[in-house]
């Protein structure tokens, strides 16, 4: 798994292997498939898979940050005039919510 997937029937010398050695890629271990992304081995299969750190963060698209009185969000969106939520008297003052999910 990983950067380096084997074919674990072909290792085995199975007949139901369909693949055979490429001449043309130097490489000493033979049954090994690289790929470019992470994968996880399920059932004898290769499954790829994203590792995500998504972040999760509740703004306020109306009242803007300037009408509102309250710190503008910038990390994204600068010009939109969102700002973040962060306690119930700010919910309750807040009309438009945006929820933006950064992964």
């Amino acid at each position: 798994e990983g950067e380096q997937v084997r074919d674990y029937i072909c290792d085995g010398g199975s007949s139901l292997c369909k693949w055979s050695r490429n001449s043309l890629v130097a490489y000493d271990e033979t049954n090994v498939w690289h790929v470019s992304v992470p994968t996880v081995g399920l059932m004898h299969r290769c499954f790829p898979i994203t590792d995500t750190d998504d972040t999760q963060i509740s703004l306020c698209g109306y009242p803007t940050c300037h009408e509102a009185n309250e710190r503008c969000y910038r990390s994204s969106f600068t010009e939109e005039g969102l700002w973040v939520v962060k306690t119930d008297k700010q919910r309750e003052g807040c009309e438009q919510f945006v929820d933006l999910q950064i992964s």
